[in-house]
């Protein structure tokens, strides 16, 4: 720390003028000393006179210790970022590098497993018939006719036969008695009952064969009613493995038409399917399908 020290500039003054009161009268020799006369008036204060030299500087102080640092500041939120310069120009075409070399050909892949042997086609038409061989050769003679009430004369002798060939057809002969009629087929119920409305398009029922059977063309013999009536025409599908064979309807009433144009056959562990109608009708409900079936 440096202290400079002035000194104070000498006041320059105008002369002060003393006026002293008059003398007063001598005492008496050895007697004392008389009253002081009062002090004159004081003059005016004279101008102040130039100013003194400056004090010469004092030594500098010995620096202090450094503060400690301050804590840094929070870092400022980030600038914007500037504008995207222009795109620039397209450079040059590289040239085209060198062809890679061709990798080794891979392990063959082990063969696939054969596929399903396919159905077996059709069995051909039958060819036709070839053409019969000659005409029947002519009839022997007739042997004469006895006298009438005689006796029957003998049958001539039988002409030989003619070459083999067909002879033109004779006429059709009396129809034949009726035949016995044959053993009637086992009958096979299938009883389904679907308790309240059934769901929309949802199965309704599923059968897989225990054994062989048969659901004649219009599946005669079979019933099909609900307890509410139907307020639509909704539509029940049958289906064999998947496929459609027949369909039965409630249309705006409480008993079921069957549509169903051919036999169909069901082998041990085909599927016999029921799907419900959709959309759901809004009344047909307790729905009894008995169907007719026939064991070969």
């Amino acid at each position: 720390m440096v202290v400079s020290v002035n000194q104070p500039a000498p006041v320059a003054s105008q002369p002060v003028v003393v006026v002293g009161g008059p003398t007063g009268p001598a005492g008496t020799p050895g007697g004392p000393t008389g009253n002081t006369g009062p002090t004159g008036i004081t003059g005016p204060t004279g101008s102040t006179g130039p100013l003194g030299f400056t004090g010469a500087t004092g030594f500098t102080g010995a620096t202090g210790h450094t503060a400690a640092t301050g804590p840094t500041g929070f870092t400022g939120p980030p600038g914007n970022f500037g504008a995207t310069g222009p795109t620039g120009g397209v450079g040059p075409a590289g040239n085209p590098g060198s062809a890679g070399v061709t990798g080794p050909t891979g392990y063959t892949g082990n063969t696939g497993n054969t596929g399903v042997t396919g159905n077996t086609g059709n069995t051909g038409n039958t060819g036709n018939t070839g053409p019969s061989g000659g005409p029947t050769g002519p009839t022997g003679n007739t042997g004469n006719t006895g006298p009438s009430g005689g006796p029957t004369g003998n049958t001539g002798p039988t002409g030989n036969t003619g070459p083999l060939g067909t002879g033109p057809t004779g006429p059709t002969g009396n129809t034949g008695p009726t035949g016995a009629v044959g053993p009637t087929g086992t009958a096979y119920d299938i009883n389904i009952f679907i308790p309240g409305g059934p769901p929309s398009g949802r199965l309704v029922y599923r059968l897989q064969a225990t054994r062989n059977f048969s659901l004649p063309a219009s599946l005669a013999g079979s019933e099909a009613s609900a307890g509410a009536a139907a307020t639509g025409s909704p539509v029940f599908t049958l289906a064999k493995n998947g496929a459609n064979i027949g369909t039965i309807v409630f249309a705006v009433s409480a008993t079921g038409a069957f549509s169903f144009p051919i036999k169909i056959s069901f082998l041990i562990g085909d599927i016999f399917t029921i799907t419900g109608p959709n959309p759901q009708d809004s009344t047909l409900s307790d729905i009894a399908l008995d169907l007719l079936a026939g064991i070969p």
